[in-house]
C-alpha cells in the first residue's frame, strides 16, 4: 500500500501533466487566418498606457529643470546644479565636459523607428543615460588622481607642464585595459 505522501505525489504529477497538456493545445491549435492577432481595443490600450508613461517621464524631468519647454537639455541648470556640490575644479571641469560630449551624443544619435516611444523622449533617455555613465566615469577618474602616487607612472613617460590632467585620462585608459582582460 502506497504512503499517503505517494499518493499526493502521483495526484500533483497528474494535475501538472494534464494542466501542461491543456496549454500545449492551446498553443498548438491553428488560428484562424482571419482574426486579427491584436483587435483595436487592445491596440489602443497598449498605446494609451505607453503615451501616459511618455507623459510621466516628461512631467517629472521638466518640473526637475533637466529639460526647459521645448525639451531641450537646460545646460545652465544642471551646471549650476554640480556648482552648488563644492567640487573640485578637476571633477567640475570633467563633468561639465560629460555633460557637454552628452548633449552633442544625444542630438547625433539615430533615433529608434521601430518603437512608439516619441523622439523628444528617446533624445532624453540617450542624454540621461550617457549623463550617468559619464558621471560615474568622472567621479572614478577625480579618485585615480587623488591616489596618483599609488602608480608607478614612470612607463608612461615624463608629464609636460601644464598635461597634469591628461595623466588622469592616461591612468582611467590603463586600469580600463587592465579590467577588461
Amino acid at each position: 500500500m502506497k504512503n499517503k505522501y505517494e499518493f499526493h505525489f502521483w495526484t500533483l504529477e497528474t494535475e501538472c501533466i494534464n494542466g501542461l497538456t491543456e496549454v500545449l493545445l492551446f498553443f498548438l491549435q491553428k488560428r484562424n487566418a482571419d482574426e486579427p492577432l491584436y483587435d483595436q481595443k487592445k491596440i489602443s490600450k497598449i498605446y494609451n498606457k505607453f503615451q501616459e508613461q511618455a507623459g510621466n517621464f516628461t512631467c517629472v524631468f521638466k518640473r526637475l529643470k533637466i529639460f526647459n519647454d521645448g525639451f531641450d537639455v537646460d545646460v545652465s541648470h544642471i551646471m549650476s546644479l554640480y556648482s552648488t556640490l563644492n567640487l573640485d575644479i578637476e571633477l567640475l571641469t570633467d563633468v561639465t565636459e560629460g555633460v557637454m560630449d552628452c548633449i552633442k551624443f544625444a542630438t547625433c544619435k539615430p533615433l529608434n523607428k521601430m518603437t512608439l516611444t516619441p523622439p523628444i523622449v528617446q533624445r532624453a533617455m540617450t542624454f540621461l543615460k550617457c549623463e550617468a555613465k559619464q558621471r560615474v566615469a568622472s567621479c572614478v577618474k577625480n579618485d585615480v588622481r587623488k591616489m596618483q602616487h599609488k602608480f608607478d607612472l614612470d612607463a608612461l613617460g615624463k608629464v609636460e607642464a601644464g598635461n597634469e590632467a591628461d595623466m588622469g585620462d592616461k591612468m582611467m585608459a590603463i586600469m580600463w585595459g587592465d579590467f577588461t582582460k
